[in-house]
C-alpha cells in the first residue's frame, strides 16, 4: 500500500507565531508515512497514546545506517532532525516513518 504523506509546513519569518498554523497528519500504522525531504526538515510528533515511531535510514557515504526510534506516550511531544538527503532519502526523494500504532500526529517543519 502507498504510504501516507506527512503535511509539510513552510515556516515564515522568525517573528510569526508559526506554531498555531501547523497542519498535522493523523498517524496510520497500516500504511505508515513519508515526506519529500529538503535539507533541514524537522519532524514533529505529538502522541495521543503509546507509539513507537521509526524513521528509516539508509547507508550514508561511509556505509553507516542508524534508524531513529522515538517511543512516546499520551501527551508527549518530540522533535527529530534536522534531516537531509544523505542517510535518509529512500531512493525516491522521500523519508519513511513507520509506526507500531496510530496514536500520534505528525508534521514536518521546513524553512
Amino acid at each position: 500500500m502507498a504510504r501516507v504523506a506527512i503535511a509539510v509546513n513552510d515556516l515564515p519569518g522568525t517573528s510569526h507565531p508559526a506554531a498555531a498554523a501547523i497542519t498535522w497528519t493523523a498517524g496510520d500504522a497500516t500504511n505508515d508515512h513519508e515526506w519529500s525531504v529538503n535539507k533541514g526538515d524537522i519532524l514533529l510528533l505529538k502522541f495521543t497514546g503509546t507509539v513507537t515511531a521509526t524513521i528509516d535510514s539508509v547507508a550514508d557515504g561511509q556505509g553507516r545506517v542508524q534508524d531513529t526510534v522515538i517511543n512516546g506516550t499520551n501527551g508527549d511531544e518530540y522533535m527529530a532532525g534536522p534531516f537531509g538527503q544523505e542517510g535518509w532519502d529512500q531512493g525516491d526523494g522521500k523519508i519513511h516513518v513507520d509506526l507500531d500504532a496510530a496514536n500520534v500526529e505528525l508534521a514536518v517543519l521546513r524553512r
